[in-house]
């Protein structure tokens, strides 16, 4: 009977949903992304803040710690990387605030063009996920120059599939090495 419960414990473990919520605010004055990275919306996993730097992109973890980012790295990254199907986006929601105290008509353009994005963001969300939605304001603020957006992103996935992507990373790095391998034994041969 023992055996039982522990093969449920570990099932349960292995295949319910976990949450993980990532918060942004973007301060387009301070040229600062703030991010906070929770699981279950109440424990901190990772905060900090990003800004430009010669180079890249600074992320702050502590005062006194920062990592760099080059661009170059960042694009490169892109193309490889890619979300496991286990993982989907539960809920995003956002919120805007444009103003431009000299050209209010540029603000309301701006306002305009992300509800547009926004609705294009929903369906898209709302047809891969078929759960969850997009849910986006926009604040227009008239005679004062403004750009920020804050932000929340609701992941969810289980153990399950952490564990598969991490398996066919591994596989990818093995097999990826043995090619390698294969090629300098190749070469080598050749040159005898």
């Amino acid at each position: 009977m023992g055996w039982l419960i522990a093969a449920a414990v570990a099932a349960a473990v292995l295949l319910l949903p976990i949450v993980v919520s990532v918060h942004v605010y973007l301060d387009a004055a301070q040229k600062k992304l703030f991010f906070g990275v929770y699981i279950l919306r109440a424990v901190k996993l990772l905060g900090g803040y990003a800004a430009p730097a010669p180079g890249g992109i600074a992320l702050h973890l502590t005062r006194r710690r920062a990592v760099l980012l080059p661009y170059g790295e960042m694009l490169a990254a892109g193309k490889k990387f890619k979300l496991a199907r286990g993982f989907s986006v539960a809920d995003a929601a956002f919120v805007l605030e444009v103003g431009r105290a000299e050209q209010p008509a540029l603000a309301i353009i701006a306002a305009a063009a992300a509800r547009i994005a926004a609705c294009i963001g929903a369906a898209y969300l709302r047809a891969r996920t078929r759960s969850g939605g997009l849910h986006a304001d926009v604040l227009l603020r008239m005679g004062e120059d403004s750009f920020k957006a804050s932000g929340r992103i609701l992941i969810a996935f289980n153990i399950a599939v952490l564990l598969a992507a991490a398996a066919k990373l591994l596989l990818r790095k093995m097999m990826q090495g043995g090619k390698r391998q294969g090629a300098s034994q190749t070469l080598k041969g050749e040159r005898t």
